[in-house]
């Protein structure tokens, strides 16, 4: 059972580890939001980890389903703005 296990993982870790093209830094609009310091290259390495995993949520029917209640949930918020004004 590991032996099917670790090959089905081995064949998907493959399209966890995709290049992302090199983004120039975001230049902060005042001091205070500078805090973070994070490097450019730990942002790009957390993005390629997170974001397929998010991608794949997205595409699943429970993300799909989350995402049209939230969406649902915005729409109905928007018009409770515009009726209050």
């Amino acid at each position: 059972m590991l032996d099917s296990y670790a090959a089905n993982t081995a064949s998907t870790m493959h399209n966890y580890f995709i290049p992302f093209p090199q983004t120039p830094p975001i230049q902060p609009k005042n001091d205070e939001w500078c805090a973070n310091n994070i490097p450019q290259h730990e942002i790009d390495n957390l993005a390629r980890v997170f974001m397929p995993l998010v991608l794949d949520f997205y595409r699943s029917e429970e993300g799909q389903r989350e995402f049209a209640e939230w969406k649902a949930k915005r729409e109905a918020e928007k018009l409770c703005k515009k009726k209050a004004y």
